[in-house]
């Protein structure tokens, strides 16, 4: 099975952009992937911060559990998406606004997706870990890893909230 990531990236930081300048925009990209790096970094570097089997155990659960509300979120999305565009077809009076509400599940549908797509990363990451016995030691690699779990589980966080952010939004503005 393949993984689309590439396209999924594109469309997900296509909605972060819009109507922004170049300037914004590589803000927007060194905010949301450079920073949690550097920070993933520092944690475990500076931060002393290890993984041991206990956390791993416990991030496998959480994500085990995490990663199919997300998909069932974006089943839910797709489903309304659906029912938008009947709705468009049928009601020609309300064009304008079904259109804005479409546009709108899709960018969602776009932001779930990516969001979907790191925690199947970090849920990967984390079975190896188990699999590969990667969680013992001191090793670099070990290190790598750990900078690996962590900047995945930020970004998860960081685009969850927007995701949230963004339903709340639409939420507000579909019920007037």
């Amino acid at each position: 099975m393949r993984l689309p990531l590439l396209p999924i990236m594109r469309r997900h930081f296509a909605t972060y952009g819009y109507k922004r300048t170049v300037i914004s925009t590589v803000g927007m990209y060194v905010k949301m992937l450079l920073i949690p790096l550097l920070i993933s970094v520092l944690l475990v570097v500076y931060g002393k911060v290890s993984l041991n089997s206990t956390a791993i155990d416990s991030l496998i659960t959480v994500m085990a559990v995490f990663t199919p509300l997300l998909f069932t979120a974006l089943i839910s999305i797709h489903d309304t998406r659906q029912n938008l565009r009947s709705r468009l077809d049928n009601d020609k009076d309300q064009t304008t606004k079904l259109e804005y509400f479409l546009d709108m599940y899709e960018q969602l549908a776009d932001n779930t997706s990516f969001v979907l797509a790191v925690s199947i990363m970090e849920l990967t990451t984390l079975f190896a870990v188990i699999c590969f016995s990667l969680s013992d030691g001191s090793s670099l690699v070990k290190r790598m890893v750990d900078i690996l779990i962590l900047y995945l589980l930020q970004l998860i966080l960081y685009h969850i909230v927007y995701v949230v952010e963004r339903l709340s939004s639409l939420i507000k503005v579909s019920s007037r």
